[in-house]
């Protein structure tokens, strides 16, 4: 398995470097579907510099930044704005949790047929769909929304 550049963020490393849906094959492995594991590859994905908040800038520290790490809710301390780490990415609001989302990005990358991903990802062959423009939007260098 090729070995993905990492950064250090608090007292964890996270994946870099990787797009949906034809890169997420590098990070095959024996943790590929592991929930934490795919929530630091879609971290990398949607925030590939440091977790900031997204009004004012403020690099998140110490527990915000675990908070942000968990998809949970965060408080800037400089301006007050609460957000999650989905906030103004092609994923805020998004129902489905980070290993599905990657398993939906593999298997798009495999080829696989659309029913057969939605059965695998448990969920209806339309947002698989939906999540196929959504990577080709992102690829195509927009914002994937």
């Amino acid at each position: 398995m090729e070995s993905l550049e990492t950064t250090a963020i608090s007292d964890r490393a996270r994946p870099t470097g990787i797009s949906f849906p034809a890169e997420v094959a590098k990070a095959f492995g024996a943790d590929f579907l592991d929930p934490e594991r795919c929530g630091e590859i879609v971290l990398a994905w949607i925030h590939p510099g440091p977790a900031v908040c997204p009004r004012c800038g403020l690099v998140l520290e110490g527990r915000s930044l675990a908070r942000f790490q968990s998809f949970g809710r965060v408080h800037c301390r400089e301006c007050g704005k609460f957000f999650t780490a989905t906030a103004g990415t092609a994923l805020h609001k998004v129902q489905i949790s980070p290993s599905q989302i990657v398993l939906i990005a593999y298997l798009l990358a495999l080829e696989v047929d659309l029913v057969e991903i939605s059965r695998a990802a448990s969920v209806d062959p339309e947002t698989v769909r939906l999540w196929r423009l959504k990577f080709a939007a992102l690829a195509r260098g927009g914002r994937g929304k």
